[in-house]
């Protein structure tokens, strides 16, 4: 079971639709969930096993929420500031130790990392972003976290 630290604060259901109405899009039902539960946060455990990935592995070391104190960590200035790179239909939703950020889907495209929902590790490297397909979906992103031990 994933538990969260450094949660950020309750936001209401008014809050949530006024990010959407923003952004053009409705949150999938399972992240706006999480949203409305936590709020963002750091997961334990926090390592997750991606198959294309260089290395196989990476951390989730926060997922991002409304109105943070920190605005790297900020939901709705993240996806302002990226929404250029990563493309309209794309919110970034936490980041790792090393400066990968997960993202979630919120219109289809063509790839598999482009479904409703699927959740992406996205790395910038020399202006081109490179994409690496994580979970269908943000609750099967969630059971995938583990305790993978020392690297």
């Amino acid at each position: 079971m994933v538990t969260f630290d450094e949660v950020g604060q309750r936001i209401l259901i008014d809050r949530l639709r006024s990010f959407e109405r923003l952004a053009g899009f409705a949150m999938p039902a399972d992240y706006a969930q999480f949203l409305l539960t936590w709020n963002g946060g750091s997961p334990t455990p926090c390592d997750i096993a991606i198959a294309d990935f260089p290395g196989g592995e990476t951390d989730v070391r926060y997922l991002f929420g409304l109105d943070a104190e920190l605005s790297s960590c900020d939901l709705e200035k993240g996806f302002l500031s990226l929404r250029e790179e990563l493309g309209p239909d794309v919110l970034p939703i936490g980041h790792d130790s090393c400066g990968g950020l997960f993202c979630i889907r919120a219109r289809a495209g063509d790839s598999p990392h482009e479904r409703v929902g699927a959740v992406s590790l996205v790395l910038f490297q020399f202006q081109e972003a490179f994409w690496y397909s994580v979970a269908e979906g943000f609750t099967e992103f969630l059971g995938m976290l583990t305790d993978l031990g020392d690297k």
